[in-house]
């Protein structure tokens, strides 16, 4: 008597309307098809308060994918585990295990085994998305972690206070919050004592130390 294929549709579960394939059934699915199958994950950030990881999956002779997930304390309790189980959830799904029910996949990396509530599917906005894009790009560049952008990000915008806020801003905010983690920018206090993103001094001693970054 031959086993019984694996069969995800057993394990679907209702999250607010749409179903979801838990990154477990994934990972069994997938085991049960490729039992040689190689994932590496790889914590590429961790502070106090946030975590970002890197999985690899790998099938010989089949392909291989990668998935990052990042997760904050102030999200979620056990934040690093999280953040792991986000990255193997999406390589997974990439593969092609449970993508038709990997909600992380088109909601932003919101969900990973948490029944959270899922916001509804907004409009692209390219100029919106250039602008994440160049902040994601420009704190690689000059090595800002999370916590770092999000207290920057609170001195001007006091609601920001955690990294789902950062999705509050605009993207004219957006833009001028990468020009102050690559320096072109700085904050300072106006006469009002209100803090503002303004030009960055011009540096005439060429002595960066004497050209600070923030006011």
């Amino acid at each position: 008597m031959s086993t019984p294929r694996f069969d995800p549709n057993v394990h679907l579960i209702d999250l607010k309307g749409k179903k979801y394939l838990p990154v477990a059934a994934r990972l069994a699915w997938l085991r049960e098809q490729h039992p040689e199958a190689m994932i590496v994950t790889t914590l590429l950030e961790r502070s106090d308060t946030f975590a970002l990881f890197q999985a690899l999956v790998s099938v010989e002779g089949h392909g291989s994918a990668t998935g990052h997930g990042s997760e904050t304390k102030a999200d979620f309790g056990d934040f690093i585990e999280k953040a792991e189980t986000k990255a193997v959830g999406r390589a997974i799904a990439m593969l092609g295990y449970g993508t038709l029910h990997a909600l992380e996949l088109d909601e932003g990396g919101s969900v990973a085994d948490a029944p959270v509530a899922v916001m509804a599917k907004q409009p692209v906005d390219p100029e919106l998305e250039l602008a994440r894009a160049a902040l994601v790009e420009a704190m690689k560049a000059e090595s800002w972690t999370m916590p770092r952008v999000l207290e920057t990000a609170g001195w001007v915008w006091p609601h920001v206070k955690a990294k789902a806020d950062l999705g509050t801003l605009t993207a004219v905010q957006l833009g001028r919050l990468t020009e102050v983690i690559t320096g072109e920018s700085v904050i300072h206090l106006d006469t009002r004592g209100t803090r503002r993103i303004m030009p960055a001094p011009v540096n005439l001693t060429n002595d960066p130390e004497k050209s600070p970054a923030m006011r």
